[in-house]
């Protein structure tokens, strides 16, 4: 795990593992990182110390802190299936929201903090649900014949919900509105874009673009 400034500046290692360290999630307050290694959710403070690990059971991963820091989201497989969970951001009260065929995978807070967005196989195909925070009310909404659409993060205002999609022959990155009408696609990929996430001003959007390097790429949020 690496930090950085907006402008690419100030490259910092945070991690250094003989593991794959991935998927991290910046707290509100800038204070702490949560991150994925070895199979199990981690948290370090954000200049790289303290590292501790939250989850030790099955294979968890895809953390997500809350928009008031107090909880962190996250994908396990320590039930039947690989199902989105939530727990106290010290690691505390682990609950399982999703239980489902398929597998629901990476999970993202709407900004009131009332809702969740995933990403799940359960239709057969790889789709974007919306649900409560609790696990209620769990919704398609991105259900077409299409394989592949993923990978959500909500708006920091909440009327957008940013997600990957392998709609044509590319995979890009899309915005549609919470309700999943209005999809844009906001990148027009050749190859692969992937992993999108909004800045907290909602001005920009970063992603993994691979072409013949994977590259982090930071864009004007484009199409309204």
């Amino acid at each position: 795990i690496y930090s950085m400034s907006p402008a690419g500046t100030g490259v910092t290692r945070l991690t250094n593992t003989p593991a794959a360290d991935s998927r991290p999630s910046l707290s509100p307050d800038g204070n702490l990182i949560a991150w994925e290694s070895a199979g199990q959710v981690w948290v370090m403070a954000s200049d790289g110390s303290n590292k501790h690990a939250l989850t030790s059971v099955g294979t968890s991963g895809a953390p997500a802190f809350s928009p008031n820091g107090t909880k962190i989201a996250f994908q396990s497989d320590r039930g039947a299936g690989i199902d989105i969970w939530v727990m106290n951001a010290s690691g505390t009260g682990q609950t399982n929201l999703t239980n489902t065929p398929g597998a629901d995978l990476n999970p993202g807070w709407s900004p009131d903090g009332t809702k969740l967005a995933f990403d799940s196989s359960r239709s057969g195909n790889r789709d974007v649900f919306t649900m409560n925070a609790n696990g209620t009310g769990q919704t398609n909404r991105t259900a077409t014949s299409l394989q592949l659409d993923a990978d959500p993060d909500w708006s920091p205002d909440g009327t957008k919900i940013l997600f990957v999609s392998a709609r044509g022959a590319r995979t890009s990155v899309w915005t549609m509105n919470t309700d999943g009408g209005g999809a844009v696609d906001t990148t027009q990929a050749s190859i692969y874009d992937a992993d999108p996430s909004w800045s907290p001003d909602g001005a920009h959007i970063v992603f993994d673009r691979s072409r013949e390097n994977s590259d982090v790429v930071l864009i004007d949020r484009g199409p309204r």
